[in-house]
């Protein structure tokens, strides 16, 4: 099959693929739905003696048995040391405490955090179409990039656990599309905009980073700075009471979570390769600073007296390794995070690579075409590009893991769906459904059905010229 054929072929599918859309997403989304529910069944832990609940999870179940946000910890005489906490952002511990309140620290408590976990991970199969056909305008592309995440293993497979992953990507995705052009610029978006932010930070420190740089690509944007003020005194005035409670229960100026410290001292110190994974896994921050925690006094500034350790230990780890703090290690995590932590034995297993080099070398691809197409001057592009910096840095100034990829997995995505198509074609598209691929100011095609009609509007002029094109090649085979 000659690339002329399979170009008049994926202008068919993309014709059939918006007159049918709806089923397309449903049927996608469903396989997705049902992949997970398989998952969760086959391999979700929900005994509470054996399941590893994390941190949220833990901290919920303290505050079930002692009251307030508590830890607790087991001291050398067998007594349980309980303390107040503000070692993890509040959300999650609020999805946790109600279930456990109503239901106990029981198997149908944890199946049912599973069940949250489940419907999650459903949404995150639609809101990655979503995104895609915001980016790209095209059914094909939008039902393919549906496709690379219900298929995706480690998607399916983060039900199972306990993990918020699946929660906070929901949260990313709807700050995203919020943000997007998809929305006009005005005063309810605007605090739209600053509730999900608040909402964001409150589940996870790092999105405090992220969902700046989103609202940072909205602004360019809208070029409306008194629309970003307003998003942010939103996002201010949500996250501020948590931010109070935390000083009136620790007398400290702690914004979200207590685990800067600890997050410094997984990046930067004498054995740190760049995973965070292999850090825990080796127990390096406990051997490396257990003298030093094992004297701070038990009291009410316990957890925040521990990561001042860890802060200071990464600090002076800094000072006195400039070379290797500034140009070593960062180099070494964006080759962890771009492409996969060597350091971690799940990332060996061939599934896992089945699945993550498609992904990489496709999105590579579908970048390339859309900056030859010149997308990244359209706004939601641009939006990816500061997403994708600001998880860079975040990522250098702490430690890599497997999952913080999923952040950016969800919108490369778009891209490998859209790097398969040019494949397929082998960079013959139709002109129309090419976007003027390499000349300038051909993105008009991607961006204007979705950017003036909305993510749904199906593109009747580009479907139109890309039955045209096929018509007309086809004709000349026949």
């Amino acid at each position: 099959m000659n690339s002329d054929y399979m170009s008049v072929s994926i202008g068919r599918l993309e014709t059939f693929l918006s007159r049918n859309y709806a089923t397309a997403v449903i049927a996608v989304v469903g396989i997705g739905l049902i992949l997970r529910v398989l998952a969760a069944v086959l391999e979700a832990d929900i005994n509470p003696a054996t399941a590893k609940v994390y941190e949220y999870g833990e901290i919920a179940a303290a505050t079930v048995a002692h009251g307030s946000l508590t830890r607790q910890i087991p001291r050398p005489d067998g007594t349980i040391w309980v303390f107040p906490t503000a070692f993890m952002p509040p959300l999650g511990i609020l999805i946790w405490l109600p279930v456990y309140k109503l239901l106990g620290v029981s198997r149908l408590a944890l199946a049912t955090i599973v069940s949250i976990n489940v419907v999650c991970g459903a949404a995150i199969v639609y809101g990655c179409i979503r995104i895609a056909r915001l980016l790209f305008g095209l059914a094909t592309i939008a039902v393919l990039a549906g496709i690379f995440a219900a298929f995706n293993p480690v998607f399916i497979y983060s039900v199972a656990t306990y993990h918020a992953v699946n929660l906070y990507l929901v949260e990313l995705l709807l700050l995203f599309y919020a943000c997007s052009s998809v929305f006009a610029a005005t005063t309810r978006q605007a605090i739209l905009i600053g509730v999900l932010f608040a909402v964001a930070i409150l589940t996870r420190t790092e999105y405090l980073i992220l969902g700046g740089a989103l609202i940072f690509g909205a602004l360019l944007r809208h070029r409306r700075p008194g629309l970003t003020a307003i998003s942010l005194l939103v996002a201010l005035l949500l996250v501020a009471p948590w931010t109070a409670r935390n000083y009136l229960v620790f007398g400290r100026f702690i914004p979200v979570a207590n685990t800067a410290g600890l997050n410094l001292a997984k990046g930067f110190n004498a054995q740190a390769n760049g995973s965070g994974h292999w850090m825990d896994v080796h127990g390096i921050i406990d051997q490396q600073f257990k003298a030093e925690t094992d004297a701070i006094p038990l009291s009410r500034h316990y957890e925040s007296d521990v990561d001042a350790v860890y802060r200071a230990g990464a600090r002076e780890f800094i000072a006195h390794h400039p070379v290797r703090s500034f140009i070593v290690l960062p180099a070494r995590k964006i080759l962890l995070f771009w492409f996969f932590d060597i350091y971690d034995d799940q990332t060996h297993s061939i599934l896992y690579q089945l699945s993550i080099w498609p992904v990489i070398l496709l999105s590579m691809v579908g970048i390339i075409f859309a900056f030859r197409s010149s997308l990244f001057r359209t706004p939601d592009h641009r939006s990816v590009v500061a997403l994708f910096a600001a998880q860079t840095i975040v990522t250098v100034s702490y430690a890599v893991h497997a999952r913080y990829r999923m952040n950016v997995d969800t919108f490369l995505f778009a891209y490998s769906a859209a790097g398969l198509v040019w494949v397929v074609c082998r960079g013959h598209l139709p002109e129309s459904f090419a976007g003027g691929a390499g000349g300038g100011g051909g993105s008009h095609h991607f961006a204007s059905p979705v950017q003036h009609a909305g993510a749904d509007a199906e593109p009747q002029a580009l479907i139109a010229m890309i039955k045209g094109s096929g018509q007309e090649t086809a004709g000349q085979h026949s």
